[in-house]
């Protein structure tokens, strides 16, 4: 099962993790390098495409609501999964060689890491698959 075209993109996701992760719009924008408006409208564009709210505002910061506890879960596994996957991609090429074995959630790869493992794939020609 494919997601929607309406499906948010990666990056929006990415930015919520991060506002969920620091419970602040100001630090998830510092950490990531925006301003804070900018952030909190990918949120709430985010809260639109899923037309769910994802965190309870109020005066004295934010948390998230039950669909974001659970969103936020399933983000996090994701970053848990890629991130060995963008740390190599950031080392310099060397002889690497062996076999590689990628494990994800359902249709991950197709949609968001495949042009990523193309590229890995390429400087990595001693690699199987």
């Amino acid at each position: 099962m494919y997601p929607s075209s309406d499906f948010p993109h990666w990056n929006k996701l990415r930015i919520f993790y991060y506002v969920a992760y620091f419970k602040s719009f100001t630090k998830a924008g510092r950490h990531l390098r925006a301003c804070q408006s900018a952030i909190s409208r990918t949120i709430r564009e985010l809260e639109v495409a899923l037309d769910d709210q994802l965190f309870f505002r109020d005066g004295k910061g934010i948390n998230l609501t039950p669909k974001g506890e659970e969103l936020f879960c399933v983000v996090e596994k994701v970053f848990r999964e890629i991130t060995p996957i963008q740390f190599l991609l950031q080392q310099p090429i060397q002889n690497v060689s062996g076999h590689l074995q990628v494990v994800s959630i359902s249709n991950f790869i197709s949609m968001y890491l495949f042009s990523s493992l193309c590229y890995f794939m390429k400087a990595y020609p001693k690699l199987k698959n």
